[in-house]
């Protein structure tokens, strides 16, 4: 069986994987649309080096956007905090709050 990055050949292996949730200040869409391109250029760099494997936003039930979600992999806790903290939805005040999950990939579920 092979392992769970094998299916991402960009995806560096021994790292571990983050889920990361991250809240939105309430009131910040207008800032967050403003600044999106700048977000997405600064995450551009982790998607081609394997560093963010999945990544989106969090829609509330009427589906307006209340923060974010990342599937992270890093070395440490104090990676995916460096990430936050440098992206510019956090240096804008669009990002308030991150929780990191780390994760252990099932393997056995991602055969081909």
């Amino acid at each position: 069986m092979q392992p769970w990055s094998s299916y991402c050949p960009t995806v560096k292996v021994n790292l571990m994987t983050f889920l990361v949730l991250i809240d939105d200040h309430p009131g910040s869409s207008d800032q967050r649309n403003a600044i999106r391109e700048n977000h997405i250029n600064y995450q551009q760099g982790f998607v081609k080096d394997g560093t963010l494997v999945v990544g989106g936003a969090v829609l509330d039930d009427e589906n307006a956007v209340i923060g974010s979600a990342a599937l992270l992999r890093c070395q440490s806790r104090a990676d995916v905090k460096r990430w936050f903290k440098e992206d510019p939805y956090f240096k804008s005040g669009v990002w308030k709050a991150i929780k990191m999950i780390p994760l252990k990939i099932a393997d056995d579920l991602f055969q081909p």
